[in-house]
């Protein structure tokens, strides 16, 4: 009697997992379509096919920032030098999306300086700063740093950003073997190949392992093939892949 109410119990759990997957995939397959329209400076610039995506996890490319989406149908933005405060930030840039000031680069010194530092989601950093960590703890509400990576010496960088933020990488004259060393930063939502000679098409099989990615871009890279770009499709979260050579458009994939 008892092994008889065990095996009805054992079916009952079953089948109440097995509905919630079923649900799950329904819900995944019927989600409600949305578009993102971006606009600059009040003008629209182009729409994005963002349905599926997650709040701080999928990107968008905002001229030199990479924006950690939060959601929004529409975003009108403005990445600018901010001139009148020269004498203080210097050449640093500014992201400003839908009225606030969510973006800023690590040259924008002092960070006390800005009005609102919790409304900060994405940082720019450029070069080498020792001081980075201690200037990213300034923003309560940061979610993403775009690093710059131009040799192997530089991979370095990225160990400096603390695991809990994501990455945004964009990568120049780097190799097969630096792929496999970035592959271990599973916080990387973005990453850009740029003129990156030394990478072939079983180099980016290293990428594969990234399997938080949403964003490729690949520039400047005649070498790379259908192949290639093949073990980037693999990608399960994998929103958009951008192909360029030269200023020739090549492919868009979703």
């Amino acid at each position: 009697m008892r092994f008889t109410l065990s095996l009805l119990a054992i079916g009952l759990v079953l089948t109440g997992l097995l509905s919630c997957t079923s649900k799950q995939k329904s819900t995944q397959l019927t989600a409600e379509p949305r578009t993102l329209r971006i606009y600059r400076d009040g003008v629209f610039e182009y729409s994005i096919d963002v349905s599926g995506w997650e709040v701080n996890e999928d990107v968008v490319i905002l001229d030199h920032f990479y924006y950690p989406w939060q959601g929004e149908d529409s975003i009108d933005y403005d990445c600018y030098l901010p001139f009148e405060s020269e004498k203080i930030w210097g050449d640093a840039m500014v992201l400003n999306v839908n009225g606030k000031m969510v973006g800023v680069s690590t040259d924008l010194r002092p960070p006390d300086k800005i009005a609102r530092p919790e409304d900060i989601k994405t940082v720019m950093s450029y070069y080498d700063d020792k001081d980075i960590i201690r200037y990213l703890k300034f923003f309560s509400n940061l979610i993403g740093v775009r690093i710059d990576i131009d040799s192997t010496q530089e991979l370095k960088r990225l160990d400096s950003i603390p695991m809990d933020l994501k990455l945004y990488v964009d990568c120049n004259r780097l190799s097969n073997n630096d792929l496999k060393k970035i592959s271990r930063f599973h916080n990387i939502r973005m990453l850009a190949l740029v003129d990156c000679s030394k990478i072939t098409d079983r180099g980016l099989r290293h990428i594969r392992r990234l399997n938080g990615l949403r964003r490729v871009r690949i520039l400047y890279m005649p070498q790379i093939t259908e192949e290639g770009l093949k073990h980037l499709r693999s990608l399960p979260k994998l929103r958009i892949l951008d192909v360029n050579e030269g200023w020739r458009f090549l492919h868009t994939i979703r």
